[in-house]
């Protein structure tokens, strides 16, 4: 493997996470990179199926951000202060809303385990990742765009989160049909800024599906959130 990806993604503390899933039995076999981006680096693995393990770099200058996603959500009322222990808690927290929404039936990746800043879940995809909505030449929008509003509101009614960054690059087609990823930032419905961000997914995925069909973003927004809503309760 590279040695800046080694310099860079496994330090020792990273080491000792995949050793320690290795050791569990989440995984038999650590393959190479599958996909990068600009807070973590994915690996493929195999067990009894082929596994995504998240690896999310601890120095990765754009955790500054993560604050507005954690702070305010009941679920996780302390963060600490070094970069190390949020890469972690940001870690637990996907963890905890992939686990969530898989039970409440909303297309996400399954969850197996998570260990400090390595998280193993379902490797979406065949020999290569599924792309992404936005790279797709899409057979029948109209069915898919209703598949995604049926799983949003299933997201928000059943599992009590808002996605919070929802948009054509973080939903994957497989099979004509759509998995949900990124759930760090999913926040519980109790966030105070939990309707903000739900307004922002609707009109993201509304904005997408304008090019193909017509979509009355007012009536979407009416259909998940009840009309007139002011608050997300």
């Amino acid at each position: 493997m590279d040695r800046k990806i080694l310099d860079k993604v496994f330090d020792k503390p990273t080491l000792f996470n995949i050793h320690a899933l290795f050791n569990k039995g989440i995984f038999r076999e650590f393959g190479g990179p599958i996909a990068d981006g600009k807070e973590a680096r994915v690996f493929s693995a195999y067990n009894d199926t082929k596994l995504a393990v998240k690896v999310y770099r601890v120095d990765a200058s754009s955790f500054e951000t993560l604050h507005k996603y954690i702070k305010g959500d009941p679920r996780f009322w302390h963060v600490g202060k070094s970069r190390r222990n949020i890469v972690n808690l940001w870690v637990r927290k996907e963890f905890s809303n992939l686990k969530r929404l898989y039970a409440a039936g909303v297309s996400v990746p399954k969850p197996y385990a998570f260990k400090g800043n390595t998280l193993v879940m379902t490797f979406i995809g065949d020999k290569i990742p599924s792309p992404q909505l936005r790279e797709v030449e899409l057979k029948n929008p109209e069915e898919l765009f209703y598949n995604i509003i049926e799983d949003v509101k299933k997201l928000y009614e059943i599992g009590k989160l808002v996605h919070a960054d929802l948009s054509e690059y973080n939903i994957l087609i497989k099979d004509d049909k759509h998995i949900i990823i990124d759930v760090g930032q999913a926040v519980d419905i109790r966030h105070p800024k939990a309707r903000e961000f739900m307004l922002r997914d609707i009109k993201n995925i509304c904005d997408f599906f304008s090019k193909y069909i017509t979509v009355k973003e007012k009536d979407i927004r009416e259909y998940i959130l009840g009309k007139d809503k002011e608050d997300v309760k």
